[in-house]
């Protein structure tokens, strides 16, 4: 495809924005939970967690209530289990999930993974360096590519034959677009009244070199580094090319760029179980005992 072929400011990919599909086994959870004697607010965010869309919509639910509610488990505490339960029930979305992520080239499947690896691998460094809010680095970094979700949403609406092709890197993406899944993901998070933090980590993800300093870089850096640790222990998303760790990134963790690769290869079997825990896949599926073969997505 040639630069400048379509142009679709983010505000027109968000028109569709309501009817994101999200996978229904996190429902099937969260009413066992429910049901269950000993469930907890704890075990409720641990199963919509997972799901990347359904985590969303509930903040977004929620928000309306109780501004900057930043977590599942929040939001439990605060309503119960059986309003929050309500919610996620009246986000359901009634339409099948997409085997293929338009304009991405890639698959469903690989998409939730790869943004589940990235939350994954978020919440363990968090934890490393101290940060203070570890539930915000896992939605951070589950909602990260959240605006590629809604692009695809868009193009398989308007473009229904661009299963196949991929932008290639963010830049040619809004090229192309005249927006790229940073800018509208920061949309998405401003429409649907999720924390500031968040918002920054969907727009700047891919450049948090350029975020001013009012933002939290810190947790920006971690997302950042995060998406791109996914990529190298064989967790990747779209696969734009010269997905790289950033230089700098390591030395602000007070890793090495080896430490810090080798603490993301430590949850390699914590990821194969929350994609398998998810519905991402089954758990024949399972490549190694530390994730997943290149054969499962």
């Amino acid at each position: 495809m040639e630069q400048g072929v379509v142009m679709f400011p983010a505000h027109i990919m968000l028109e569709g924005i309501e009817t994101l599909p999200f996978f229904p086994g996190a429902l099937t959870r969260m009413s066992d939970i429910l049901n269950s004697k000993n469930g907890s607010a704890y075990d409720f965010e641990q199963a919509a967690l997972l799901d990347p869309v359904l985590t969303a919509c509930l903040l977004h639910s929620i928000n309306t209530l109780s501004p900057l509610t930043t977590s599942v488990k929040e939001a439990a505490d605060l309503f119960g289990l059986q309003r929050l339960f309500d919610a996620a029930v009246g986000t359901t979305i009634r339409r099948p999930f997409p085997l293929r992520i338009h304009g991405y080239g890639i698959t469903a499947q690989k998409f939730w993974i790869h943004c589940i690896a990235v939350a994954t691998i978020a919440e363990l460094i968090a934890k490393k360096v101290g940060l203070k809010n570890v539930d915000m680095a896992f939605t951070a970094g589950l909602l990260h590519d959240i605006g590629q979700f809604v692009i695809a949403n868009f193009l398989g609406q308007v473009m229904p034959t661009a299963t196949w092709w991929t932008f290639d890197t963010p830049d040619k993406e809004r090229a192309l677009l005249g927006c790229n899944h940073c800018d509208v993901g920061y949309e998405v998070a401003v429409k649907w009244n999720l924390p500031e933090t968040i918002r920054d980590c969907c727009r700047w993800h891919h450049e948090p070199n350029k975020a001013t300093d009012d933002l939290d870089t810190e947790m920006l850096t971690i997302i950042n580094a995060a998406d791109e640790l996914a990529y190298m222990i064989g967790f990747p998303g779209v696969g734009y090319v010269g997905e790289v760790l950033d230089k700098e990134a390591p030395a602000r963790f007070g890793f090495s760029t080896k430490e810090l690769y080798e603490l993301a290869s430590t949850v390699k079997l914590a990821i194969a179980k929350n994609a398998v825990a998810s519905g991402m896949v089954l758990a024949k599926e399972t490549g190694t005992i530390g994730g997943y073969s290149s054969t499962t997505y």
